[in-house]
């Protein structure tokens, strides 16, 4: 399936609140990530893209979402994941893995694990820290 089309409510400007993977944190400061209704998203570290990638298989339903990424990382490659998330205000809250892994159960990534723990904050298209 090559199902690309974004969810409306995760389409547009994001910024990186909190990123913990195998249950080590990640410095977010100054990331904001673009997700575009196609698929593409793009991440940006104090105005420097950072990150890239596309969605080519991304479904929402119970008890959360599934994509296949092309990734930058896996050169090329696709890599299919399994999600929990929940939405709270303008806030998106992911907890993913490889499918390999199996869905997580809990919104938490634990050491020794593939878990990604992740909160983003929806930020307006006309935040200064957006490049046109």
């Amino acid at each position: 399936m090559e199902k690309s089309e974004q969810p409306p409510e995760f389409v547009g400007w994001w910024e990186v609140m909190f990123y913990t993977r195998g249950g080590q944190s990640r410095d977010t400061e100054g990331i904001i990530e673009r997700i575009h209704s196609d698929g593409r998203f793009e991440a940006y570290r104090n105005g420097v893209r950072i990150a890239a990638g596309r969605h080519v298989d991304f479904h929402t339903g119970p008890p959360g979402f599934t994509n296949v990424q092309q990734d930058h990382h896996l050169l090329g490659a696709s890599a299919r994941e399994l999600a929990i998330y929940r939405f709270v205000g303008q806030t998106l809250e992911i907890c993913k893995a490889p499918e390999r892994d199996g869905r997580p159960d809990r919104f938490e990534s634990v050491t020794g694990t593939s878990i990604v723990h992740i909160v983003i904050r929806r930020i307006s298209d006309k935040d200064p820290r957006i490049l046109n």
